[in-house]
């Protein structure tokens, strides 16, 4: 029977975090009537719609990608793959645990209730490890693939993969939970918890991009060598899954591996997690200073609407003393920018928030563009030398839309961000496309700021001349303010502000659907500017120029009209 009321409450705590993990897709189901009678169908639902219909999807997306590769020729591409999918997995997801952890509120919820906290810790593992597998759902085709190409038959090419998506997605889930808990240690014995913790995650990407630039340079260099040589290249792990026998083997290995890491991390976390939870969030003031805020918010937007100076009422008919009105409100409206401004700025105090939000969308440009560009150097640089007015239109292009399209950009979570806030602003005798610009203002001044100094540094090295570096840094603006309205619209249509963790505002839409929509439109915008750069080197520049502009022409005009749109809604 005390097995029987444990399980029951696993299951329960469970499914809670379950709702919190899918945040909207939970609020969509609630409003459909066959819930209402039978509320406990959402779980299911959730699990089959969200989970095992999305792990499907990207199965039939990804294994297209791989089939071509012939990996019997390339197997060393087996040792790539695996590499940049673990560190991608990585850079995406280890802050999002500590998040969930140790920084979420619903964890309070908990602690007066007769549930032991281990019970708490292992349904969040057990959550969190279903959300983090998703992301690993690529290694599945990859390894089926190559089990095939190297002669091992489909039934046991499928078993081998199904056992390799599981292992590495339980590897993730152990180096992620090794990182939190030096994350906790590190967190507990400082002051400064979100400096210490957002430094940490900042020194892990940069870590990680690094890593996938030698990979990127190792993959080069061993391509080249096969290609001038005609020689089958192994790298240590495709050597090892060649042979089916020596699979199995280090499958089973790196599976025991990684269960004992993840039982020695529980273990240790478990007993002392709501301590730790105590600890980490004792220093974090919620609402701070909330209601002075609120005042001066209000006091500013309120004054920007008066016509009054020293207690004075201007009936407006004197033009000394209309003059003096205006140049009140200029320093009225001036205050109130400056004052929404330090109170956007104070919402950005979470080291998750700052990573996914911030910091990775910025340095996507980086890991996509990069890589291509150090490969093929010389090339590129004697093109884009002789080519300067294409190079300021397609690559502001390019890097404006990989940074405004990334799902989780701080466009995507800026008004929910508000939480409670949200309703005291829209409650205000204020004008709401201000409220509106500001929050994009704000946005967009972190977003564009890394891609921005970047494009600078590379107009720089390839000696572009001044007038078309300011066209360029122009284009890059214009495109990613563009791209960056349609995210917030969609958080403004769909503000959550009763959120426990910042995650359940990232990941209102279903993992599996943002990753999809990003791959989707990162290979689309590699690929054409890859076919871009080649209609080039033909030397058919006025052509490229007249794509490019047309390219920016539909993406302003669509987004000029959307928000046109969308402001007439909300006055």
């Amino acid at each position: 029977m005390k097995n029987l009321l444990k399980n029951q409450a696993f299951k329960h705590l469970f499914f809670i975090n379950l709702l919190y993990a899918n945040p909207s897709y939970t609020s969509s189901l609630k409003k459909k009537h066959k819930y209402r009678y039978n509320p406990k169908l959402i779980y299911s639902d959730i699990l089959k719609y969200s989970y095992i219909l999305g792990t499907i999807i990207m199965v039939v997306v990804y294994t297209p990608i791989f089939i071509p590769i012939n990996f019997s020729v390339l197997p060393f591409l087996l040792d790539y793959s695996l590499g940049f999918f673990l560190l991608m997995n990585i850079l995406q997801t280890f802050t999002f645990f500590f998040n969930v952890f140790y920084e979420s509120r619903d964890s309070e919820s908990y602690m007066p209730l007769p549930i032991p906290e281990k019970m708490v810790f292992t349904a969040k593992m057990a959550v969190i490890g279903l959300a983090t597998a998703q992301l690993s759902i690529p290694i599945l085709p990859l390894v089926i693939v190559f089990n095939v190409y190297n002669g091992m038959n489909i039934v046991l090419s499928l078993i081998y993969g199904i056992l390799a998506f599981i292992i590495f997605g339980g590897a993730v889930v152990a180096i992620n939970s090794l990182l939190m808990q030096f994350m906790v240690k590190t967190a507990i014995l400082s002051k400064f918890k979100t400096s210490i913790i957002t430094f940490m995650s900042l020194a892990g990407i940069f870590l990680n991009v690094f890593v996938i630039f030698k990979l990127q340079r190792y993959n080069s260099n061993i391509s080249q060598e096969v290609l001038k040589k005609g020689k089958v290249v192994f790298g240590p792990i495709s050597k090892l899954m060649a042979n089916g026998v020596l699979q199995g083997i280090m499958l089973l290995v790196i599976a025991v591996v990684v269960i004992a890491v993840i039982l020695f991390v529980s273990r240790g976390s478990e007993k002392s997690f709501y301590s730790s939870v105590r600890l980490i969030q004792g220093n974090t003031k919620s609402g701070k200073n909330g209601n002075a805020r609120k005042r001066n918010i209000l006091s500013s937007y309120n004054s920007d609407n008066e016509n009054t100076k020293g207690g004075i009422v201007f009936d407006g008919e004197d033009t000394v003393r209309d003059s003096v009105v205006q140049r009140t409100r200029k320093k009225r409206f001036k205050k109130a920018k400056f004052g929404m401004f330090r109170y956007n700025l104070g919402l950005i105090n979470d080291s998750t928030l700052i990573t996914q939000s911030i910091v990775l969308p910025s340095f996507m440009p980086v890991m996509t563009i990069a890589p291509m560009m150090i490969s093929n150097s010389a090339e590129i640089t004697n093109v884009f030398r002789n080519n300067q007015i294409v190079f300021v239109l397609l690559i502001p292009l390019a890097i404006g839309l990989i940074v405004s399209i990334y799902p989780t950009n701080l466009c995507s979570v800026i008004v929910s961000l508000d939480r409670e806030n949200y309703n005291y602003f829209m409650a205000l005798p204020i004008d709401r496309r201000k409220y509106f610009f500001s929050k994009l203002q704000f946005s967009l001044l972190f977003t564009i700021l890394v891609p921005l100094i970047m494009m600078i540094g590379l107009f720089w090295y390839l000696k572009i001349n001044i007038l078309l570096s300011i066209v360029g840094i122009l284009v890059l603006i214009v495109v990613t303010a563009s791209a960056s309205i349609h995210w917030l619209i969609f958080d403004y249509k769909n503000v959550l502000i009763n959120w426990h963790s910042v995650n359940e505002i990232q990941n209102r839409l279903p993992r599996y659907i943002t990753i999809l929509v990003f791959m989707i439109l990162i290979s689309m915008i590699i690929v054409s500017s890859a076919l871009i750069y080649g209609v080039s080197l033909l030397g058919s520049s006025g052509g490229v120029i007249g794509i490019v502009i047309a390219i920016l022409t539909v993406i302003v005009g669509f987004s000029i009209y959307r928000l046109r749109k969308f402001l007439k809604q909300i006055i």
